[in-house]
């Protein structure tokens, strides 16, 4: 029999790639380690960002201490402007990776939550239908169900995923 709810997925991580996942993920974490600061919420707040005039600004200011680095005291050290561009760049590549990583997981997850929460309405129904039409077995199953719904205000669970039938364009 078909499954009667939409499921776009039907997969689970197998334990040997969840493992080099969890194994990837500490490895990278060990590395970022050593180039990532923690920041405290006032920091965090507090801090200049690098917007794209502000990029663009810092980099500007780079190649004239570069070019013309004569005119500015000894104290102020042009290789750290240089060394935090390039930190910054070198970051903000890792970043869009692991956002778009993390987007997809987050966007799958949340696909894997909406079907088993869809599955789970449509099992709630069945077994208050088997309930209702008396069938040997099915209130204890629906009873332990319903529970789920009982702080609610008396609503019924939403409807199943099924889409909505169109209107009749009279």
């Amino acid at each position: 029999m078909a499954n009667i709810t939409v499921n776009r997925l039907n997969i689970t991580i197998n334990p040997a790639d969840e493992a080099v996942l969890q194994s990837n993920t500490a490895q990278t974490n060990l590395v970022l380690n050593n180039y990532t600061e923690s920041l405290s919420p006032d920091e965090r707040e507090e801090l200049f960002g690098l917007d794209v005039e502000n990029r663009v600004f810092a980099q500007e200011a780079l190649e004239e201490a570069t070019t013309n680095g004569g005119i500015l005291p000894g104290y102020i050290a042009v290789p750290e402007l240089d060394n935090d561009l390039r930190l910054y760049n070198q970051l903000e590549s890792i970043e869009t990776v692991i956002e778009n990583q993390l987007q997809r997981i987050k966007d799958t997850k949340r696909l894997a939550g909406h079907e088993a929460y869809a599955m789970a309405l449509t099992i709630y129904k069945l077994y208050e239908s088997a309930h209702l039409a008396g069938i040997a077995g099915a209130t204890a199953s629906y009873t332990r169900l319903k529970q789920r719904f009982l702080q609610q205000g008396g609503g019924a669970p939403p409807a199943s995923n099924t889409p909505p039938t169109p209107a009749n364009p009279a």
